[in-house]
């Protein structure tokens, strides 16, 4: 892996590389785990590269496409950019996971696996028998995920009502502060064992994050514009958004697998081609593939 980091950092190198190749097919990702995670889904003579950072992705993608190179295909997160602006209209480029209907939409891998029976597998291994007292794992995972989608939908409508304001011009900092304090600030709003999402105390621990503070009020009325134009609210979920929830959740209920990251392993590592199959950005990466 570590050979192909450092030439995932020669975006040139993977251009040419494509462009020379005769006979082979490449998958363009954006860093190491899209790496692991395409790799086991996809066949030995299907060759994925790590191209660092979603822009790269994408601007490998373009100058490729402006070769009529047809041995690629490009996979990025479509992310909260597809709620406030348009995403990029590349005819080799897919989208993690949009979908021509919205419900069915998602912005990143994260939030895509948990819609999928993946995330039954990690509530059965954090929960074992457990799930049968509480209904099952289906009704178990049918409960989390709407939490999950209720409550980091309401997080990402600020999220996105930032990036709005930042690209009209407007100086408001980031939430990256606020990401970084999910462990104890998050929990000012949330009841992780009951599984309930307080959205006053949500938009006062907001007014703390969102700078400069006269700023706020017009944020906080994007925010729920977003939230109002986002109908079913996935496609304003953030996937580590999703974990962190996640991992609050099975810590309050003492089932913990690990942090954030342990549990989007665990969805990874459940994950399987069917599913694949089931998705928007898996049936549009294998029909580049077959």
């Amino acid at each position: 892996m570590r050979l192909a980091e450092q030439y995932a950092k020669n975006v040139n190198a993977v251009i040419s590389q494509v462009r020379l190749s005769r006979g082979q097919f490449f998958v363009l990702v954006e860093g190491k785990s899209d790496y692991r995670f395409l790799r086991s889904h996809v066949g030995s003579e299907v060759s994925v590269v790590m191209v660092e950072g979603r822009e790269s992705v994408v601007n490998a993608t373009r100058i490729l496409g402006s070769f009529r190179r047809d041995n690629f295909v490009g996979v990025v997160d479509a992310d909260l950019l597809c709620v406030v602006q348009r995403v990029e209209d590349l005819p080799r480029l897919v989208h993690v996971s949009l979908a021509d209907d919205q419900s069915e939409s998602c912005i990143d891998l994260e939030a895509c696996l948990m819609r999928t029976q993946a995330l039954e597998k990690v509530c059965l291994e954090a929960f074992g028998d457990r799930v049968e007292s509480a209904g099952g794992v289906e009704e178990v995972a049918r409960r989390i995920r709407e939490w999950l989608r209720t409550t980091a939908a309401a997080i990402g409508s600020y999220r996105a009502a930032v990036m709005e304001h930042v690209r009209a011009g407007d100086r408001v900092a980031s939430l990256a502060s606020f990401g970084e304090c999910w462990s104890t600030d998050w929990q000012r709003f949330l009841d992780a064992r009951a599984m309930t999402c307080d959205e006053g105390a949500l938009e006062r621990v907001m007014q703390e994050h969102i700078t400069p503070a006269d700023k706020f009020s017009a944020v906080r009325q994007t925010a729920a514009d977003f939230a109002s134009r986002c109908c079913s609210g996935w496609l304003l979920c953030r996937g580590h958004d999703m974990s962190r929830l996640l991992t609050m959740h099975f810590n309050a209920m003492g089932a913990p697998i690990g942090g954030p990251a342990d549990v989007e392993r665990a969805l990874r590592m459940s994950f399987d081609r069917q599913m694949l199959e089931r998705t928007a950005f898996g049936r549009k990466l294998l029909a580049f593939l077959s």
